[in-house]
């Protein structure tokens, strides 16, 4: 039975994701540009380009697969032994805008990693867009610098306008303009990031910016008694956590790792969480993993009781993308041989991709309790019950059970 067809019983507990993507666009030329001193500001192109009527498509198996494809690439290429929190959508989003800028080989690369072609990207992130709940917010905005001869593609400001509702903008690049982009930023993460940008460089003419956050809850709240002072065994030695525990309703195997999905107030959202059997290392387990055997795994959760012991954290990160997209096969996106023709007039290629993040788990007015007392209480209740300890590094997730898709995939080997 596929998740989206079931529904849930749950303990109240707050989750808020943050994260951006911003794509750097980057003249290449023998001489490095001198902006030209406009001092016009920031303007809002939208006034001149007006999204237009899209047809919406339905979301299938296929567009399913390649999404998760991706998040498990994405995650496998850029985990290195510590806390890793990606948000798979909001870097698919971003490469799909300037997927419709790029050609030839370039596209070619780009559409081969994101599993599909640009214009079925467009129709399927703009279905997506539209099936997300009130839990999840995502904004993307288009900035270039106006300055001189550049002018960006009318066609690529259209199609960017109609299947991302991207805010558009022209912008001097200066001093203003930086705090105009973290002020945006901040808008559309809710205030959690704020200084994003630090300056931008006199070779950078354009940014794609997605900017996500991500805020739901469970149904009921957690008793005192559910809140405990537990040990997470990370590899630099002993932590002390206050540890939240319940009992879920769907239980995870895959033969690697056990897990859980502990679902959100509206039923479209679920934590997931996957712990590595012992002798498996967390490393072996993410290099194990594909896009169809964990869908398959999710989608065939074992509808049973299970209990469930999880840290309470709150963790920031932030990664640039360039090697990891480059090694899972689009690496002339970022070099002098990018064909990024149908974005400007302009010979350009992606600099950097910046990826931030922000994730606190947190609970309801709780108070902490003994690590023993679970202990006592999972072996009082049943023998045969099956349990989920997340005292050791695990793979976690924030899945959108209705469309199929990870909104997050990420591991964490540490709660400082």
């Amino acid at each position: 039975m596929k998740l989206k067809e079931m529904f849930f019983m749950k303990f109240k507990k707050w989750i808020s994701f943050v994260l951006l993507s911003a794509m750097c666009l980057q003249l290449f030329a023998c001489a490095e540009a001198e902006p030209t001193e406009s001092k016009l500001g920031t303007v809002d192109l939208l006034t001149n380009v007006k999204p237009a009527p899209v047809q919406q498509v339905s979301i299938t198996d296929r567009h399913s697969l390649a999404s998760a494809n991706f998040a498990v690439s994405l995650l496998q290429n850029t985990y290195e032994g510590e806390n890793c929190i990606l948000s798979p959508y909001s870097v698919y989003t971003a490469l799909a805008m300037t997927a419709n800028g790029a050609d030839t080989t370039t596209l070619a690369q780009m559409e081969d990693v994101l599993g599909m072609s640009a214009a079925e990207m467009n129709v399927y992130l703009f279905a997506l867009a539209r099936g997300t709940g009130d839990e999840l917010h995502s904004a993307n905005s288009i900035w270039f610098r106006q300055e001189g001869s550049f002018e960006p593609n009318p066609d690529f400001l259209q199609i960017n306008a109609d299947y991302y509702d991207s805010d558009l903008f022209a912008a001097d690049f200066d001093a203003q303009t930086v705090k105009d982009i973290n002020d945006w930023i901040s808008k559309n993460t809710a205030g959690r990031i704020n200084e994003a940008l630090e300056s931008i460089d006199a070779t950078t003419m354009m940014y794609l910016i997605n900017a996500l956050s991500f805020d739901a809850a469970w149904q009921e709240e957690y008793e005192d008694s559910q809140i405990i002072d537990g040990i997470f065994h990370s590899a630099s030695g002993e932590e002390f956590a206050e540890m939240l525990c319940s009992e879920e309703n769907y239980y995870l195997d895959d033969g690697s790792a056990i897990g859980f999905m502990k679902p959100y107030k509206g039923e479209q959202y679920s934590f997931v969480a996957m712990l590595p059997n012992e002798g498996i290392s967390l490393q072996e387990y993410i290099s194990s993993l594909s896009g169809h055997s964990l869908l398959n795994t999710i989608q065939n959760a074992s509808e049973q009781s299970v209990l469930v012991t999880m840290p309470k954290y709150e963790l920031d990160y932030s990664s640039e993308l360039n090697d990891a997209l480059s090694a899972m096969g689009m690496p002339e996106a970022f070099t002098d041989n990018a064909d990024l023709s149908r974005t400007s007039n302009f010979d350009l290629k992606i600099s950097y991709i910046l990826h931030k993040t922000y994730l606190k788990v947190d609970e309801h007015g709780t108070q902490a309790g003994a690590a023993t007392i679970v202990a006592e209480d999972c072996k009082g209740i049943d023998l045969l019950q099956k349990t989920v300890l997340l005292d050791r590094p695990f793979v976690m997730g924030i899945y959108d059970n209705v469309n199929d898709c990870f909104v997050f995939l990420g591991a964490i080997e540490s709660l400082e």
